[in-house]
């Protein structure tokens, strides 16, 4: 019913301006939807992501209508769901990322992936964000960092920012902590109308 993204894919905090027109397709690739679309019907982020310490708490969720490829389910029914991992050790995770990042002559349109150890964390925010090695850049902001995919499959962070040029191949996430739970919380007491 919910999937996690960066908060700056969904609020503005400098001009209080929400994005408003979000689809959701899942395994989208170059205009083929296996699974169909969903609409959203609500977007909610941390009210920690303000000011200079922003990107600590750059998560944020949306809540779906029903729909798909069979009219009338929610996004996990049709591809099924992502469990939620918060308030962990991250040195002792394998990430997984995935997004549509533009650096890889598809403008967005192609999944891409990286998987990755645990690379260290940005001391610049409180709590401080993870690092990742991945080539993934602008464009790839909101992917999910599943733990161990394909066995555990949590979703631990999502893709939030590089530093452009200065450190090569090293994308930064947020750390779930129990801010990130209460947004969870949050977001799956949502109920869109049938």
């Amino acid at each position: 019913m919910m999937i996690w993204t960066a908060a700056h894919c969904l609020y503005d905090p400098n001009t209080g301006v929400w994005n408003t027109n979000f689809m959701f397709s899942p395994a989208y690739d170059y205009g083929n939807n296996p699974f169909g679309t969903f609409s959203y019907y609500q977007a909610i982020v941390s009210t920690s992501y303000t000011g200079s310490n922003r990107h600590a708490y750059d998560f944020g969720s949306v809540v779906f209508f029903r729909s798909g490829i069979i009219s009338g389910n929610y996004v996990g029914d049709v591809v099924g769901w992502l469990g939620v991992m918060t308030s962990y050790d991250p040195t002792t995770i394998y990430y997984s990322n995935f997004g549509y990042p533009n650096n890889f002559n598809s403008g967005g349109e192609r999944r891409h992936w990286c998987n990755s150890n645990f690379g260290s964390r940005d001391t610049n925010f409180n709590p401080n964000p993870i690092a990742i090695g991945c080539d993934s850049k602008y464009g790839g902001s909101g992917g999910p960092w599943i733990k161990d995919f394909g066995t555990n499959n949590y979703v631990t962070s999502v893709q939030s920012y590089i530093y452009d040029g200065s450190i090569p191949e090293v994308i930064y996430g947020p750390y779930f902590g129990s801010e990130a739970w209460s947004l969870y919380q949050n977001a799956i007491s949502i109920r869109p109308p049938f």
